[in-house]
């Protein structure tokens, strides 16, 4: 049995030297189309643009960052775009100890004021009444109620300032609660073309965060007219009816107390009002944490730090900020993340697992630098799509041609088991052995054997008594030889040679060689029972055991070749074995094997050599210097366990 590879294929990888099976082609080939088939189905029913989200925000997130650090869209924001705060809130409440619901005369003033410091439109996110107050007059001046003051103030702004109210919605009657008639009459009544009464409604993402412009797609009656939206075409600029809320615009908002501005136009503080109004938009609201508030992926409010849970009316002016900056984000059409995935599902046809690796990585990064290269231009390019597919189709081909490897490598040594031993089969399969041909010197123990008298065996039986014989033989020696850990290196007739300390490297590799060879005396005399039970004559055999450096590699042409050990060191076995019959003995060594069992006694033993714990108990008989054909003399001990 030789230790012929056959034809030099390189590393293990490429040993495939059985085709693969049809099912395995067939399964690797529709892997990416099911792939992403399934892909395709989790974005139908909105699982993927979850990750989409969470990708704009972190983007946004760095946009922020950089935008702080380089006040460049802040800057770029005109002061006359920038939307005013004025806030209601808990001292504001505390201050007049009114209900809210109550709060109509405030807000009167509130308006009269703001209207007379010339903004540009004034934005109500709060909900005029459904109904009159006429039972509640005013403690200063009997002759005029609530429900008077509140007419008579938002007719006297919206002369001057045209002002956009808000509706809410009804989930119980499934439609907004429309506000009094009185209330809208006068609001209709103001020239333009905006949407003087208009939803307040937001659009809330899945994981709650409001992101999304207020579109048609969220209202609940279908229509395209939010506060922010409705602010912008009153200003004669064009409003933007879908994409996402780029809240990279601007820096955190802060607000001027209701109060405050109530307080500076009893005073008469033109100049105060006008510093902070005339010009701008205005967005009037709650400002109470608790009261319409809402999640943010970014933080809004100065005057609440990093909390992103804040009040609704800072995302109407964030959305305001984003329609008149002509920022707000809008997605590409739905075909191009689609037909990226597709081309990045094709990659996996690519011959070379790590050509296929690379190509996805670059398809990946490409795509991403795209991506954030199209957020500053207020475009966006969803890519969880594509990088799932990326993502997961580098793992599958792991996980397949792992799957192949493993089944290629149990055909290879289902095949080549019997040609070479485990430990080379092994190392070809995991590339230490990669049939370079380049041969390396090692201190290894060799084995040679030889059946005394086998050619007289030979002449007396027939060739298929001669054959089982010598593969009975064989087999159990091979056996006790790899149990041992050593490695085969060729039959030569009746002959047997080993080497043990490549390719794997032992820690007693002369000591586990001596146990082999007392092991195969012990398997010997059972494969004798086993002749005579058959009524053939029981055989012997003769060892030779020597250490020294050899050249462990392949040896051959490059069609043809060996993993097997030359050197003198292997010659010097041989005439050693071909001596123990001369001098009477089954197993004989050199000095250098014996020396070496010495150096390697306070090493601990090893499974190969359990049976033989306490080599204290060999026999060795020195023989003294004996003269090899060829060669000097060499000192050579007899082997045997005490009886």
């Amino acid at each position: 049995m030789h230790q012929g590879l056959g034809p030099k294929t390189g590393s293990c990888g490429t040993l495939a030297l059985m085709p693969k099976a049809p099912q395995i082609n067939l399964i690797r080939a529709i892997c990416p189309i099911v792939l992403v088939a399934i892909l395709l189905g989790l974005s139908w029913v909105e699982l993927l643009p979850e990750l989409d989200t969470v990708t704009l925000d972190a983007q946004q997130r760095l946009q922020i960052r950089f935008s702080q650090s380089s006040n460049s869209k802040a800057s770029e924001l005109l002061p006359r775009l920038n939307p005013v705060i004025v806030g209601m809130d808990d001292q504001f409440v505390d201050q007049v100890e009114t209900p809210i619901a109550l709060s109509h005369v405030w807000i009167a003033k509130l308006l009269e004021a703001l209207a007379s410091a010339k903004p540009a439109v004034i934005g109500v996110d709060f909900a005029f009444p459904v109904k009159r107050f006429d039972s509640i007059y005013l403690a200063d001046n009997p002759q005029v109620n609530f429900h008077q003051r509140l007419i008579q103030g938002l007719a006297n702004a919206s002369r001057s300032v045209p002002i956009v109210a808000i509706k809410v919605w009804d989930s119980e009657k499934s439609d907004f609660s429309p506000i009094h008639p009185d209330f809208q009459n006068v609001l209709d009544s103001q020239p333009g073309e905006f949407e003087a009464v208009t939803s307040a409604m937001f659009c809330q993402d899945v994981d709650g965060m409001i992101r999304t412009l207020p579109d048609s797609v969220c209202q609940p009656d279908d229509t395209e007219h939010g506060l922010a939206n409705e602010m912008a075409v009153a200003m004669g600029l064009p409003g933007v009816k879908a994409g996402w809320i780029d809240f990279s615009i601007g820096e955190k908002f802060d607000y001027i107390p209701m109060m405050d501005v109530i307080q500076a136009s009893e005073r008469g503080d033109k100049a105060w009002l006008s510093s902070r109004f005339e010009g701008r938009p205005v967005l009037f609201g709650a400002v109470m944490q608790n009261m319409d508030s809402h999640f943010s992926p970014h933080p809004l409010a100065a005057w609440l730090g990093d909390t992103t849970y804040v009040p609704g009316v800072l995302f109407h002016a964030q959305i305001f900020r984003s329609i008149v900056s002509e920022r707000g984000i809008k997605a590409l059409p739905d075909w191009i993340p689609i037909v990226l995935t597709l081309v990045t599902a094709t990659l996996w046809w690519l011959p070379s697992q790590r050509l296929f690796e690379l190509s996805v990585l670059v398809m990946m990064l490409s795509a991403t630098v795209v991506q954030v290269l199209l957020i500053h231009r207020s475009l966006w390019l969803p890519l969880s799509l594509m990088w799932l597919c990326g993502a997961s189709l580098v793992v599958l081909r792991l996980v397949f041609d792992n799957i192949v490897n493993l089944s290629e490598k149990r055909r290879l040594k289902k095949v080549f088991g019997g040609y070479v031993s485990p430990s080379v089969l092994d190392g070809i399969l995991k590339g230490s052995i990669d049939g370079s041909g380049q041969g390396k010197e090692v201190e290894v123990a060799i084995l040679f054997s030889d059946i005394r008298g086998f050619t007289r065996f030979g002449e007396k039986h027939s060739a298929e008594q001669v054959v089982q014989l010598l593969n009975d033989y064989f087999g159990r020696m091979t056996r006790v030889v790899h149990e041992s850990g050593g490695t085969v290196d060729k039959f030569i007739g009746d002959g047997l040679m080993a080497f043990f300390g490549a390719p794997n490297s032992l820690l007693r590799p002369a000591t586990q060689a001596a146990c082999c060879a007392l092991k195969m005396q012990n398997e010997l005399e059972s494969f004798n029972q086993t002749l005579e039970a058959r009524g053939q004559q029981p055989i012997q055999i003769g060892i030779g055991l020597h250490f020294g450096w050899a050249v462990i590699g392949h040896i051959g042409s490059p069609d043809r070749f060996e993993y097997t050990a030359i050197g003198d060191t292997v010659n010097a076995t041989a005439r050693i074995e071909s001596l123990s019959k001369d001098l009477g003995t089954s197993v004989l060594c050199s000095k250098a094997f014996a020396e070496r069992m010495n150096q390697e006694d306070s090493i601990p033993v090893d499974k190969h050599f359990a049976e033989f714990p306490n080599l204290g108990n060999l026999k060795m008989t020195n023989f003294g210097p004996q003269a090899l054909k060829g060669r000097a003399d060499m000192a050579v001990f007899g082997m045997e366990m005490k009886r």
